[in-house]
Parts: C-alpha cells; sequence; structure tokens
C-alpha cells in the first residue's frame, strides 16, 4: 500500500508542475499576441513573431493534452487508493 501511496503523491506533484508550466505558457503566449497586435497596429512586419506565437500556440496545445492526460491518470490513481483504503 505504500508503494501505492507514493506513485499517487508523486502524481500530484507531477500534475501541479504540469498545470504551473501550462500557466506559464499561457501567460507567455497572452504576451505574444499582445506584441503582435501592437507591431501590426504600427506597421511593422511581425513574421518572425508571429510565427514564435504560432509554436507558442502548438506548445500550449501539447501541454493541455498533457494535462488533460495527467488528470485522467490520477484520478485513476486516486479511485483505486480509495478502493484500497476502503477494503
Amino acid at each position: 500500500m505504500e508503494g501505492l501511496w507514493s506513485l499517487t503523491t508523486s502524481n500530484i506533484k507531477k500534475a501541479g508542475q504540469v498545470e504551473r508550466a501550462r500557466q506559464h505558457l499561457d501567460q507567455a503566449v497572452a504576451r505574444l499576441e499582445a506584441a503582435v497586435d501592437k507591431r501590426k497596429k504600427s506597421g511593422e512586419s511581425g513574421d518572425r513573431l508571429a510565427e514564435e506565437m504560432e509554436m507558442a500556440r502548438s506548445a500550449n496545445a501539447a501541454m493541455k493534452k498533457n494535462n488533460d492526460s495527467m488528470s485522467i491518470h490520477l484520478d485513476g490513481a486516486i479511485n483505486r487508493l480509495k478502493a484500497v483504503l476502503e477494503n
């Protein structure tokens, strides 16, 4: 039972780290979008910035997918732990 608890605790910590990383990435994407908007308004070319923003969006989508997957695994681990504790 101790091994199961350690695994669950580890998964919870990883999920928190993934969530914090996702939030940081969301903030970075928002900053990039604001910078692109600013450049568009000033008439400057934003091709490079637009490429970086697209890369950030792709990375953000991957992080969200990983976060969703982690949530599913955590829910399963929590449910297994509850079942062990109830028996």
